[in-house]
């Protein structure tokens, strides 16, 4: 049973001063250059550091003595074979340069999410081996496990059978798999008897990494290849398999010594294509678009019919053959030594737990472990193929209809997507399962059905005096992560112009349709009833439009929280699609009518940095709903909170905890910060020498976010694109070198791709042998 409340009047004012800006092309080109020392020409980038004054202007100067650590920041950077700006791309590039920066989007048809995982490390002082109060540095390595080297060695080989392409958000091989990409999230563990923290890097579809924290160099996945289950088992058996985790495990350096946790999910082809989504909300969404054109509505719709009936029937028979596969999901547990342990999760019923979407975020409290089927969608609409559709609007351009080509793409599309659930699930499993049942066994989860869609959530460890688990959630209404605009997206409104602004910034993450918010969710475990409260609707409405990242004083795993820094807003007329109204105009759940929605959207919105305070005395009991509404709207306020100016982009915000202190705003929040429409750090002689044309760090004072920025860094090789997740540590030291055998790890693979590809056995194993050798060398550089 789940109850919910957002206390929201019926019709809220939106008012704005601003005028509409563009949306900075900035944000879509990345530098792919390293800085970690490997030569006299890439050293660490030592920061140009501007200080606020007291009249709000800002000049040089340095940070203060209580900020300590490294702030560690994760994000796509396109691929090898990303095209490399030019000054055809860029009109303000006066000069050559020499900076390896790149379009990863402009093929039109590839999300920025798609790209190999570049950290960058934010370091203050005390940073390997010296002490120089003040000062910060910036390291950028990128993460590379195999697939990074033989996607370079294919694409430099110009090998046609082997090498990668694009696939709108991931990057595949006919014959090798899938480019696994580790750049979305990270994970610090330090397990009993060792001396300092470790730290993963981590993506949806991919083993976790291991790196040197020290060196940013890649040491080893976590768990063997045989270890983990494939996607879709015996469809995807290449050296490179798709394999289905979380990109935010848990640790609980608490219990047992030290236990990390994340899932293994497996899927039926007939869920990992989402057919029966797509017969359900596909064809209903063609016809829509077509219903101007009744004729020809008339003709489809016996055929959709006629094809629903078809893929229903292939799918029972492929059910009754057995090789459609099942849906399994399954709990992945790891002590830093042994072989993973791995246990199947079935609900009170005896049915196995069924991920509809992805287990992107899991939570841990003392007693229980938490996996959601988390907001953001796999769909089949991402497996059109950049070059395809290219191309095929090339072929149709030859006779003046290209615009025939867009509409067929646009329609296929429309055919194949569907919109996010709209509710999340969370399963609750009582974690004494885990050391009652033998690994490969089955542990009981209790599911609890949240209104609205949950992407990112954190649990706080301790439960309540009352046993009760507390969640701090953003709730993203009819917005989904996993979009993209494609090259052939129309303009709301429809005009030429708008429309060309449109595909002017393809690749980058749509707007929703709806208005997200923070959350407080009380789940009382036991008997799986819940309770939301939602922020109120003015401030989600002015702060919190679109929810981005968050961030607050983390423990590791953290006991409780009383204040959460959340990114959001964000509006731009060029971000909601054409397709994008479609798809989600008929959400269920809206929070404000679409005209206010189209209204504000219009007029723009600022990305906004806010400081959301949790009352705990007001928390509510899951098992009393009735609880006065008046103290639930004082839950979630806003005391604190910073509008970026109108063409900005924030993201990635980091809490760095003062030296010495405890308090939940004792400290400063870092974002990484776009704006302009330079696709380089140095567009030419105008450029100023000490600071970057595009990207910069602003750190704020974490109690005083309204008064701006106090510090402002910059330099002028610093060129980041979308960034994610970030983390902290208060120290960094070497590893010990790791004792991975990549040989031994992907030898059966290969030899089963060789045995599947005779013809191409030679240059597999060729190309596998120098895999191996630049793995291992990098790991000994």
């Amino acid at each position: 049973m789940t109850s919910s409340t957002s206390h929201l009047p019926t019709s809220p004012a939106i008012a704005s001063s601003s005028v509409q800006t563009d949306f900075p092309k900035a944000f879509l080109s990345v530098s792919r250059d390293e800085f970690y020392g490997q030569d006299a020409e890439h050293q660490p980038l030592a920061l140009t550091i501007k200080v606020r004054q007291s009249d709000n202007t800002y000049t040089n100067g340095t940070l203060p003595a209580d900020m300590q650590g490294h702030v560690f920041i994760v994000g796509p950077a396109g691929s090898i074979a990303s095209p490399v700006v030019t000054p055809e791309d860029d009109p303000a590039i006066a000069l050559p340069s020499t900076e390896n920066a790149v379009l990863p989007s402009k093929d039109g048809w590839t999300g920025l999410f798609n790209g190999d995982g570049m950290v960058y490390r934010l370091d203050f002082h005390k940073t390997q081996g010296h002490d120089t109060p003040g000062h910060a540095q910036l390291v950028t390595r990128f993460v590379k496990p195999a697939p990074f080297f033989a996607d370079k060695l294919t694409f430099e080989a110009n090998d046609a059978r082997l090498r990668f392409k694009n696939l709108g958000m991931t990057r595949t091989s006919p014959v090798l798999g899938y480019c696994s990409q580790i750049n979305t999230a990270f994970q610090p563990l330090t397990f009993a008897g060792e001396a300092h923290q470790r730290l993963l890097v981590t993506n949806d579809a991919n083993r976790m990494y291991e790196i040197d924290p020290a060196s940013l160099k890649t040491l080893a996945p976590i768990g063997s290849n045989r270890e983990w289950l494939m996607m879709v088992r015996g469809i995807n058996e290449v050296p490179f398999p798709s394999i289905l985790s979380s990109a935010h495990p848990c640790f609980d350096p608490h219990q047992n010594g030290g236990e990390l946790f994340t899932t293994n999910v497996v899927r039926s082809l007939e869920s990992a294509l989402s057919i029966a989504l797509v017969l359900k909300h596909g064809g209903r969404q063609l016809l829509m678009k077509l219903s101007k054109y009744r004729w020809l509505k008339g003709i489809l719709k016996p055929i959709l019919h006629g094809t629903d009936w078809a893929v229903t029937k292939a799918v029972q028979i492929g059910t009754w053959l057995g090789i459609n596969g099942a849906d399994e999901t399954y709990v992945v547990r790891w002590n830093g030594k042994a072989p993973l342990q791995r246990w199947q999760v079935m609900t009170p019923d005896g049915k196995p737990v069924k991920i509809r979407q992805t287990t992107h975020m899991l939570g841990i409290t003392q007693n229980y472990l938490l996996l959601a089927d988390t907001g953001v969608k796999l769909g089949p609409e991402g497996l059109i193929p950049g070059e395809f559709a290219n191309q095929f609007m090339k072929d149709f351009d030859q006779f003046d209809e290209e615009d025939v080509a867009e509409a067929l793409l646009t329609l296929l599309r429309t055919y194949l997507t569907y919109p996010q659930a709209e509710d999340t699930y969370f399963y609750i499993i009582n974690r004494q399962q885990f050391n009652q049942t033998p690994s490969g066994g089955k542990v009981t989860a209790t599911p609890v059905k949240i209104d609205g869609p949950i992407y990112h959530y954190t649990t706080e460890y301790d439960e309540t005096p009352d046993g009760h688990i507390v969640i701090h959630a953003g709730v993203t209404h009819a917005t989904d992560p996993g979009e993209f605009i494609h090259a052939n997206d129309l303009a709301l409104d429809g005009k030429p112009a708008e429309t060309q602004k449109v595909r002017q910034i393809a690749g980058a993450l749509p707007a929703g349709l709806d208005v997200n918010s923070p959350a407080e969710i009380v789940i009382d475990p036991r008997t799986g009833r819940s309770l939301k409260v939602e922020l109120n609707l003015h401030d989600s409405i002015h702060k919190t439009l679109y929810l981005g990242l968050y961030t607050f004083r983390d423990e590791g795993p953290s006991r409780r929280v009383e204040d959460v820094f959340w990114l959001g807003g964000g509006a731009w007329k060029e971000l909601l699609t054409e397709f994008i109204y479609d798809l989600y105009r008929e959400h269920k759940s809206r929070r404000i009518p679409l005209s206010e929605l189209m209204r504000l959207v219009d007029t723009g919105a600022r990305v906004t940095l806010s400081r959301v305070h949790i009352d705990r005395t007001l928390l509510p009991n899951p098992n009393a709903p009735t609880q006065a509404a008046r103290s639930l709207e004082k839950l979630l306020t806003i005391p604190d909170h910073f509008d970026f100016p109108e063409n900005y982009i924030a993201g990635s915000p980091q809490f760095i905890p003062k030296a010495n202190s405890t308090g939940p705003t004792d400290g400063y929040v870092v974002c990484t910060v776009i704006h302009s429409n330079h696709f380089l750090a140095q567009t030419g002689p105008n450029s100023d020498p000490t600071w970057s044309d595009k990207t910069e760090l602003w750190i704020f004072e974490a109690d005083q976010l309204a008064a701006g920025p106090k510090y402002k860094l910059s330099h002028p090789k610093l060129n980041i694109g979308l960034t994610i997740h970030t983390t902290w540590l208060k120290e960094v030291h070497p590893q010990p070198q790791n004792p991975y055998n990549i040989r031994k790890d992907f030898q059966e693979l290969v030899a089963q791709a060789i045995a599947k590809h005779p013809d191409l056995g030679p240059q597999i194993e060729r190309l596998f042998d120098e895999i191996y050798a630049q793995f291992e060398h990098q790991q000994a550089s």
